[in-house]
């Protein structure tokens, strides 16, 4: 079979946010759809229990958008694809680190039907996107029945594809908080082929103070079932100047972290994935670093 087709369902077509979450709450099997690339690939495969109705937010006027700035921070819309982020300056000047991350991804068509928030959703542990956000302390504003406390990033995934949102759950925005000291980061991945899916991602984000490192967040993703952040790493940074060997001394415990359970699959070996990951946080840390030094 060449092709695949979607089975039947009920495509809803609300005009406000509102609406979609009613839509959401009063039916059965339900999905939202903004972009559509995982959703519609899942349904095609047959997976087990697909909706029966589809909630498509692509009527609702006003919700492709990034407002903010480095200071004030950042808010991403539901319906802003992954190129509208590569291409916003706000988003390369004031918060790099996602601006690299998505870059990393090659597929010109993913990425201009793709939306960054329903990249995020998916959660996959080899999520570039998300592995960045995490970086950079974001949070999901929620409405459904988890409205309230927006959502850490980093509290999204309890496993490989599955997430802490409810299925009438729908996020509003994305937050990046601002910052207002100096802060210095890199996103590096590793993958077979550009095209493919990362096999280990990396996010660092240094905060420095006279020279030294006041805080730090060391992000690892594809090495676990969650995206994860190595905070014995992140500590052996902290009050310290960002020499070869405090990097290198990060580098180990990153790569040693218990955090760290890679898997054998497809794409690399666990053997390989673990030492690559001192490698790429040492890479990682080694280009902050220079950042900093040039400021």
């Amino acid at each position: 079979m060449l092709y695949r087709t979607l089975p039947e369902f009920d495509l809803v077509e609300p005009t406000t946010l509102q609406d979609a979450a009613a839509a959401l709450a009063s039916r059965g099997r339900t999905a939202i759809m903004a972009g559509g690339i995982s959703l519609l690939d899942d349904m095609k495969r047959g997976g087990a229990d697909p909706p029966d109705t589809v909630v498509t937010l692509r009527h609702i006027p006003g919700l492709r958008y990034i407002e903010g700035d480095r200071v004030g921070g950042l808010k991403i819309g539901p319906l802003a694809t992954i190129r509208d982020v590569e291409l916003s300056s706000t988003v390369r000047d004031g918060f790099p680190i996602l601006h690299q991350a998505v870059s990393k991804i090659r597929s010109v068509q993913v990425k201009t039907m793709g939306t960054i928030i329903g990249n995020v959703c998916v959660g996959t542990p080899a999520s570039d996107v998300l592995t960045a956000l995490i970086a950079l302390d974001a949070r999901l504003r929620l409405i459904g029945r988890n409205s309230g406390s927006p959502l850490p990033a980093i509290s999204l995934c309890k496993g490989p594809k599955l997430t802490h949102l409810e299925p009438t759950d729908i996020v509003e925005h994305i937050e990046i908080p601002g910052v207002q000291g100096p802060s210095y980061g890199a996103y590096i991945n590793l993958t077979r082929t550009l095209p493919d899916i990362a096999k280990l991602t990396v996010a660092v984000n240094l905060f420095m103070e006279d020279g030294v490192c006041a805080d730090a967040r060391i992000v690892v993703g594809a090495v676990a079932p969650i995206i994860f952040r190595a905070s014995a790493a992140e500590d052996s940074l902290r009050g310290r100047g960002l020499d070869h060997e405090t990097i290198d001394r990060a580098a180990v415990a990153a790569r040693d972290d218990p955090t760290t359970t890679p898997i054998d699959d497809i794409r690399s070996t666990a053997s390989y994935r673990r030492g690559m990951v001192g490698v790429l946080v040492r890479r990682a840390l080694e280009a902050a670093a220079t950042k900093a030094a040039a400021a």
